[in-house]
């Protein structure tokens, strides 16, 4: 059981003993104060009406004659009657009063142990709700550990299953002319599940060696090749073709121009997700076959 549900158990029943328990004792501390009270006064009572008698008993027996006697006893009667009377309706004024008392006593009990209750039911109801505000910031913090995992294990099968189009080769083709040139760039799948939507673009450019730069990457108005699908482990073959004047041709065989060739690879893998790999080579067309082609210092990017 937690914690709100044992404060939601236990408070009801401790806020009744506690009141019970109040009530009892004040109402008996009350009515015994007003029973001493009571009891009290009717000794007083009592003195005062022996010692009235035996007063009106001297005084009578005290006259000449008889006659006189009767009639003083007659009068200190009525006198007595009275006072009896009086006593008898102050007596019942007393009880109204300490009815009233009793009832302000006890309405103020009550407001007094209303308040006390309501201050114990706010304390459990503000416990109950610290308690059921941890359990949920608990709850919280294991969704959020849980989703955390969910989201780090779906990430690592997609970086595990999905498609990777990568350059794998490329290989200078002895062209059919002297000035021609011509390659044949080889890409492949490297990762688990098929390449969908593979389009190509590359273009080949002849410039100086210390004039090559990242911002010259322009792939504007460069065509697509078809979209194919490309197999786990399968390639794709794009050649590149073109002529070159005699100037370029004489200044890359002194090495003083390059042939820069460079593109992107887009494609979408089984996740739906759009993948993009771009590559950048520098062909020296004349040097030694191992040493013809190397990649840019930049360019060569895969997501």
């Amino acid at each position: 059981m937690s914690v709100g549900d044992r404060y939601s158990a236990i408070a009801p029943w401790i806020v009744i003993t506690i009141g019970l328990g109040l009530i009892a004792g004040l109402s008996a501390t009350y009515f015994y104060s007003k029973g001493f009270q009571r009891a009290h006064q009717q000794y007083r009572a009592s003195i005062d009406l022996d010692d009235a008698a035996e007063h009106a008993h001297s005084k009578c027996a005290a006259m000449p004659s008889t006659s006189e006697a009767l009639i003083c006893y007659r009068s200190i009667y009525e006198a007595n009657a009275d006072k009896r009377r009086a006593e008898d309706n102050l007596s019942v004024q007393r009880e109204m009063a300490d009815w009233a008392e009793g009832m302000l006593w006890v309405t103020g009990i009550v407001g007094v142990l209303s308040v006390g209750i309501t201050g114990v039911g706010v304390y459990w109801v503000k416990e109950t709700l610290t308690a059921t505000t941890n359990a949920v910031a608990e709850a919280k913090r294991g969704a959020d550990a849980a989703f955390d995992a969910v989201q780090v294990t779906s990430e690592t099968a997609n970086r595990q299953l999905r498609a990777y189009v990568c350059l794998q080769t490329a290989e200078l083709v002895e062209p059919e002319v002297r000035t021609g040139f011509s390659a044949t760039l080889t890409f492949t799948n490297f990762g688990q599940t098929p390449a969908h939507d593979v389009r190509i673009r590359c273009r080949e450019v002849t410039i100086r060696p210390d004039a090559i730069r990242p911002q010259m990457l322009d792939f504007n108005d460069i065509k697509e090749t078809e979209p194919v699908v490309i197999g786990p482990g399968a390639a794709f073959s794009k050649g590149i073709h073109n002529i070159l004047d005699e100037d370029e041709l004489t200044a890359i065989q002194k090495e003083e121009f390059v042939i820069w060739v460079y593109g992107d690879v887009r494609y979408t893998d089984v996740f739906k997700r759009t993948r993009s790999t771009t590559f950048c080579l520098r062909v020296w067309r004349f040097r030694q076959p191992s040493e013809r082609i190397g990649p840019c210092e930049f360019g060569n990017v895969s997501t």
